[in-house]
């Protein structure tokens, strides 16, 4: 029989874990020790030295709650460095717990800061939470520009390790539009959120213009969320 530790996972940000299977409130819950595996895992590529694991893996065992889990509980120290595409901030906290937020930089082209989100379809500027094989973004910009015309909209999604675990958090919210002449505000369409067997998880907002006098055309814009990844598609 394997070995069953009793942790309480609220994590970086707890909608990361809710919906996922790994928990189901902030009470403590009892996890395999595989998943006690990928939490080492998670300290050892954000080194933490071996000794603290074992002090925060046997306070785990104890039922208890780790600082970096504790949201009244304040970071000792935090490091920032880009990497991978990401500005990250590991924030070590009073008993050797960690907790890492990313946020998305631009892209770069011949030396030049470009937004990511472009002059084309894409999803930039989340903030990322990330933790033992779950990556939570927050607050992503959905967007897609071309000449005369431009709209966004706002999105929470989770990136979930395995096969059919990913999903979208909620159904967003409106953006912003520019256009030559009229336009109107972003609106929600349709959504499925949770990824499965079926597909993908999506989210569709759109915006009607009207170009110099013609007729009112109408452009939707989806993200989607899938396969461990996630895109925008207009």
């Amino acid at each position: 029989m394997k070995k069953r530790l009793r942790i309480a996972l609220t994590v970086l940000s707890t909608a990361a874990l809710l919906g996922t299977g790994a928990i189901s409130s902030a009470q403590a819950e009892t996890v395999t020790s595989s998943q006690a595996d990928q939490l080492s895992q998670f300290w050892t590529a954000h080194d933490v030295p071996q000794a603290t694991q074992r002090v925060l893996l046997a306070k785990i065992e104890s039922g208890k709650v780790i600082d970096a889990l504790k949201s009244d509980h304040v970071a000792v120290s935090e490091v920032t460095a880009d990497r991978g595409g990401l500005r990250e901030t590991t924030s070590t906290y009073k008993d050797g717990s960690i907790g890492i937020a990313s946020v998305e930089l631009p892209a770069v082209v011949n030396g030049v800061a470009v937004a990511a989100d472009g002059p084309v379809t894409g999803v930039s500027r989340c903030s990322l939470s990330t933790y033992s094989g779950v990556a939570s973004y927050s607050n992503c910009l959905v967007g897609y520009t071309a000449t005369g015309k431009s709209f966004n909209f706002n999105a929470n999604f989770t990136l979930v390790t395995g096969a059919s675990n990913d999903y979208i958090r909620d159904k967003g919210t409106s953006g912003t539009v520019s256009c030559v002449t009229y336009c109107t505000t972003p609106a929600f369409q349709t959504w499925k959120a949770n990824e499965d067997s079926g597909g993908k998880a999506y989210l569709t907002y759109a915006t009607e213009w009207n170009l110099a006098g013609t007729t009112s055309s109408t452009l939707f814009l989806t993200l989607v969320v899938g396969g461990n990844t996630y895109s925008a598609h207009a």
